[in-house]
């Protein structure tokens, strides 16, 4: 006999450890008003910290009509579960990590559907999610794990590989490795930059080489144990790669033993191998890969809108971004791939002969440096400018005196997405771009 969503919601809220003695299926029990009464629009909704639940093989259905779970608790430990039929009319089919910590063990993942994106799960900012063994929906074009957090993936062999996604399909392998340092490089001309040569070596100290991992061909991306994303770029030393990372503090405390230990989470990005587009962006201090652009940039000579944003704010920006593309509006932003030396010298040129400069204000991109950058580099050469405000939130570093006589929308006090996009309209009108209505 199996139970349904109400059962289980009732063991989350009196219990910290629960069995799963058969599997759980939305019934659709209540109907609409038990929906909105208990949220299950939503998902079973987990505020606790400290709760596991064990599965023991069984399935929780949601039948094709609502999200299993929305986690904010700290250290929800999810084990042998198979995840099924979940939906969702936004991101996370399956699971919506909304600021939680989440341990995903030996789980399976089976049709589930986001509307947007993220079939199985959402993970936002703030949140984290540690994966181990776990697969995944593979049922259409859309992405399995729409990631704008922390993960961390772990596999039992080096051979169990899963394709999922943060903006791009990614390998994940589990790893136990460290880097050696061989070199320390400053930048002579900022004490900014630094350069390390190294290599990944494996847990007999013997250098990552060959399939899957092509230390001297593939783009590989590794996060450091400070959450912090590192691109590591090719060398000619087989089996080392030259690696550029900004750090505030004295290299000394590394160098002298040779070695870096860090916690790995190396992925390989197919899509970037041997492209000549792999040199994009890396705008913020957050994961190296985010959700895939709606769509490319545009290079041409007419007239083009720069855009200006926090990665970390991807989510709600691109939606933004594909509508204004959609009604003809000419688009140039950063499609959040990988940046090279010459990015800053990109943004430069872009910002300098575009028509418009918009800017998508919140907390996450008031606290990014290269956002900072960009408005003020804007300012100075005078160019038309609209503060797209996605929060209200305080304009620091000086924002609040620089941008105090520009023109702004503030989307988070509009009622309807129609009232907002009618506010760009009458915005962009002014600077000759269109929504609603052609020259």
């Amino acid at each position: 006999m199996n139970g349904d969503f109400y059962e289980l919601k009732a063991k989350i809220n009196d219990y910290n450890n629960i069995y799963l003695e058969h599997d759980i299926v939305y019934t659709g029990r209540g109907g609409f008003l038990g929906r909105l009464l208990y949220g299950f629009n939503d998902g079973i909704v987990i505020k606790k910290d400290n709760i596991t639940i064990e599965g023991n093989n069984h399935t929780i259905d949601a039948n094709g009509k609502v999200r299993i779970f929305e986690i904010k608790g700290k250290n929800v430990t999810l084990k042998n579960i198979t995840f099924k039929n979940g939906y969702a009319n936004d991101f996370g089919g399956a699971i919506r990590n909304e600021e939680g910590q989440i341990n995903l063990i030996n789980c399976k993942f089976i049709n589930n559907t986001a509307k947007e994106n993220g079939n199985d799960i959402s993970n936002t900012p703030e949140s984290e999610i540690k994966i181990e063994n776990c697969e995944f929906s593979q049922n259409n074009d859309k992405y399995p794990i729409l990631n704008y957090g922390k993960l961390k993936i772990y596999y039992e062999e080096k051979d169990s590989i899963q394709s999922i996604a943060i903006g791009g399909k990614i390998e994940y392998i589990k790893c136990k490795t460290h880097l050696n340092i061989l070199n320390v490089e400053t930048n002579k001309n900022t004490n900014e930059n630094h350069y390390l040569t190294v290599q990944l070596l494996d847990e007999n100290n013997k250098p990552i080489v060959g399939k899957p991992i092509e230390l001297g061909e593939n783009h590989i991306s590794i996060t450091n144990n400070n959450g912090e994303a590192i691109f590591i770029h090719k060398t000619d030393n087989p089996g080392s790669v030259l690696l550029p990372i900004k750090y505030d503090g004295d290299f000394s405390n590394y160098y002298p033993s040779k070695t870096l230990n860090i916690e790995l989470t190396t992925k390989i990005d197919k899509q970037h191998i041997n492209s000549k587009d792999d040199e994009k962006p890396l705008n913020d201090n957050t994961q190296t890969h985010i959700r895939k652009a709606p769509f490319h940039a545009y290079n041409g000579e007419e007239p083009f809108m720069f855009v200006s944003y926090s990665h970390l704010d991807a989510e709600e920006v691109f939606k933004d971004l594909k509508v204004f593309n959609d009604y003809g509006v000419k688009i140039w932003y950063d499609e959040g791939i990988i940046a090279s030396s010459e990015w800053p010298e990109v943004i430069s040129n872009k910002i300098k002969s575009c028509s418009l400069f918009v800017v998508f204000i919140s907390d996450n991109s008031i606290e990014s440096p290269n956002v900072r950058n960009e408005i003020n580099f804007a300012l100075s050469k005078k160019k038309p400018f609209i503060a797209i405000h996605l929060e209200d939130c305080e304009l620091k570093y000086g924002l609040d005196l620089s941008m105090v006589s520009k023109q702004g929308i503030l989307k988070h006090s509009l009622n309807t997405y129609d009232e907002y996009l009618f506010a760009c309209d009458v915005a962009f009108k002014s600077n000759n771009f269109y929504l609603f209505n052609n020259k």
